[in-house]
């Protein structure tokens, strides 16, 4: 997969600002730095140079490890990775199965550089098993590309429109779920319990999770004149507002979509 991208709106000294102001509002929680874009390609040895970033200013490329283990990846987590400003890519990553420990806080990938106009991009990923970003809840520019995944599920329990502005050029193909052997089961669903969001595509009033231990978050509300967003707990049990939106930067634009969606 050739690594040209179409440029789109550069990065600025507000986005900067803004990126300052989320690491140092969750510092708390999410003590890091703002790291340039990376390619991390062949080996994981790169892959450790995300250890202390929260936000990636550029984008980041994972690809060609054909002699990873799924053992190799266990012990391997980036909490404090909150946003990436252009895009992100997996291409043949061999024995990674899922992305919710490495990545379990990724809230947003604005997309300000694209991939061949994608955001995010999944290709032939032999033994991705779902892909676990239970924290994402704003592409903000760009689409979705998953593509080519022989082992790859939960992909119908995922609402996009949730995530992005418009589903109209995602290209999501030739995964498992396409053929309908998944048998994806969402939290609570064993125990004939609802606990996760549902939201209705293609006529289908559906429950929206990423694996079956993490719901969808973000679920459009409106209380009288006023529009805001509901986000679901790590454990489904309750709902809170969450007042974090307000300080990623590209969610100006969520919140306007937020009340898009509900008007």
């Amino acid at each position: 997969m050739g690594a040209a991208g179409r440029r789109g709106a550069a990065a600025t000294p507000l986005l900067v600002a803004v990126a300052a102001l989320l690491v140092g509002a969750a510092g708390h929680l999410y003590p890091g730095e703002v790291c340039p874009g990376m390619d991390i390609r062949n080996n994981l040895t790169r892959l450790h140079e995300l250890a202390n970033c929260s936000v990636i200013e550029g984008h980041l490329q994972i690809l060609l490890m054909f002699k990873t283990r799924p053992e190799d990846f266990r012990d391997l987590s980036f909490p404090k990775l909150i946003m990436i400003t252009d895009y992100l890519l997996l291409f043949r990553v061999y024995g990674l199965e899922s992305l919710k420990d490495l990545f379990p806080n990724l809230t947003v990938i604005r997309g300000s550089r694209l991939f061949f106009n994608y955001a995010l991009v999944i290709f032939e990923m032999v033994h991705l098993k779902e892909l676990g970003l239970y924290s994402l809840m704003n592409i903000t520019r760009g689409a979705v590309r998953i593509e080519k995944n022989n082992e790859l599920c939960y992909l119908a329990t995922i609402d996009w429109s949730r995530i992005l502005d418009s589903v109209e050029d995602n290209y999501i193909v030739l995964n498992k779920d396409d053929n309908e052997e998944c048998g994806d089961i969402c939290p609570g669903t064993a125990k004939g319990k609802t606990n996760c969001p549902a939201t209705v595509i293609n006529g289908q009033f559906v429950e929206r999770c990423w694996t079956h231990s993490h719901c969808q978050k973000g679920h459009a509300t409106k209380t009288g004149s006023q529009s805001s967003s509901t986000w679901y707990t790590e454990t489904n049990t309750e709902r809170h507002q969450n007042e974090e939106t307000k300080k990623y930067g590209p969610n100006e634009r969520t919140e306007q979509n937020s009340r898009n969606r509900t008007e």
